[in-house]
């Protein structure tokens, strides 16, 4: 079990240096509540997240927010992390040769709402991630295509305007490409 004095020992450092501790701090003082109080439901919910106070706080935060998607099968690895099974990425190509590569990958969760994600890499750069139930959350297919292209639209004219990057102004035109396509009038 975590003591009291490692979870004040860890907390501080940790909540000055990142703006994602506010999300944190609220799982911090609730345990600390539920150790003050021996609240052993509580205590109980907290014991089965992880190995260390750092772990349970992440994983109590993970946790409230994998559910909030309708993930609900979940397990703890043996580094103490909490891991659940990601649904499955459809990939979109967006430009894909000998000099660039871009990528858009979405997911739906079980809740019916979707995410979006990309990879890319042009000749002086590159980058990417996977959808997540940390990023923006669409109602549909098409918000989280529209934004996920939106995204690597913006990222696309950076590379652009700065390294004037005609690799990154192909990716541009697949970009609206698809866009065109998937908002071309039907007659039926």
């Amino acid at each position: 079990m975590v003591t009291i004095e490692e979870i004040l020992s860890y907390a501080p450092d940790r909540f000055r240096k990142a703006e994602y501790a506010k999300r944190e701090r609220k799982e911090y003082y609730r345990m600390i509540r539920a150790i003050r109080s021996d609240d052993k439901a509580t205590l109980a919910f907290y014991e089965c997240l992880g190995h260390y106070a750092g772990a349970i706080q992440d994983n109590a935060t993970t946790f409230k927010q994998a559910m909030s998607v309708g993930i609900t099968n979940f397990w703890i690895n043996d580094a103490g992390w909490i891991q659940y099974k990601k649904p499955k990425i459809e990939d979109i190509e967006i430009s894909s040769n000998k000099l660039n590569y871009a990528v858009l990958k979405i997911s739906e969760y079980p809740n019916g709402q979707w995410s979006y994600g990309y990879d890319y890499w042009f000749k002086r750069e590159g980058g990417g991630c996977d959808p997540s139930i940390w990023g923006p959350l669409y109602d549909t297919r098409n918000a989280a295509i529209i934004n996920g292209l939106s995204y690597m639209e913006n990222s696309s004219n950076t590379i652009v305007k700065r390294d004037d990057d005609q690799e990154a102004r192909r990716a541009l035109h697949g970009i609206a490409a698809i866009r065109d396509k998937m908002f071309q009038p039907t007659l039926f």
